[in-house]
């Protein structure tokens, strides 16, 4: 961890030598930052073991990120704090949908996510890139201030800058708490490198780069009859 290497995802046999008697995992594929910070993916296929030597043989692929296409909606914590968030969830949920009530929870939940993604897309946007521009307008407006000291514009634009730029920075490690899930960061390790590079670090161990299917027809198949027995019952207990 001090040189800043982890080991690198990995398939196939989890012991990698034997002496015979004794299995044990010798063989890693480290990475650093660098390939993260490059949305390098590396992963490591440990394949089993030849009769010409005691340890697995191994494979490495680093390939270039591919795009996810459609991401999942997730809420995020930093939308509480907006002064503007009470009013776009009472404006949805003071709305009738009828139908049971699970339906109208779900009906809800849905109509929600498009006014929260609008407050996300107009208000935090990219929050780190937000956070830096916030905080060097302050910087700006405080050297500002100071040059003309009585200007009493420029005291209410310092006080309005300042107010945003610490919004934004405490929206900025809200993103990064929830994203890393920790339970507390440390005054001095807020916003860092380091913490970015965990942010990427996790999306690549939630990725999934390979699946191995003996009978590729059968790909989807149980997730599909499930999805069909959810959405095809038929009840007649409507809330009206």
């Amino acid at each position: 961890m001090a040189l800043g290497l982890e080991d690198a995802p990995s398939m196939g046999s989890f012991f990698t030598w034997t002496n015979g008697s004794i299995w044990s995992k010798l063989d890693r594929v480290l990475m650093n930052n660098v390939w993260s910070s490059l949305d390098l993916t590396c992963s490591a296929s440990f394949l089993p073991m030849e009769p010409v030597s005691d340890h697995c043989p191994v494979i490495t692929s680093l390939v270039k990120n591919l795009t996810s296409g459609i991401r999942t909606f997730k809420f995020m914590n930093m939308w509480l704090d907006h002064p503007s968030f009470d009013d776009v969830l009472r404006s949805v949920w003071d709305t009738w949908h009828g139908g049971m009530a699970q339906f109208s929870l779900c009906s809800k939940l849905k109509a929600l996510k498009a006014p929260l993604k609008a407050l996300n897309r107009d208000e935090f946007g990219s929050i780190f890139e937000k956070a830096k521009e916030a905080n060097a307008a302050f910087k700006e407006a405080v050297q500002a201030h100071m040059d003309d000291p009585l200007n009493v514009t420029l005291k209410l634009k310092c006080h309005e800058l300042r107010e945003r730029a610490n919004f934004l920075s405490e929206a900025e490690q809200s993103f990064i708490s929830q994203k890393l899930r920790c339970k507390f960061l440390l005054e001095g390790d807020r916003c860092t490198k380091y913490f970015h590079s965990l942010i990427k670090r996790a999306n690549v161990r939630n990725s999934i780069s390979h699946i191995f299917c003996n009978d590729p027809p059968q790909v989807g198949r149980p997730e599909v009859k499930i999805i069909n027995n959810l959405y095809t019952r038929v009840t007649n207990r409507w809330i009206q």
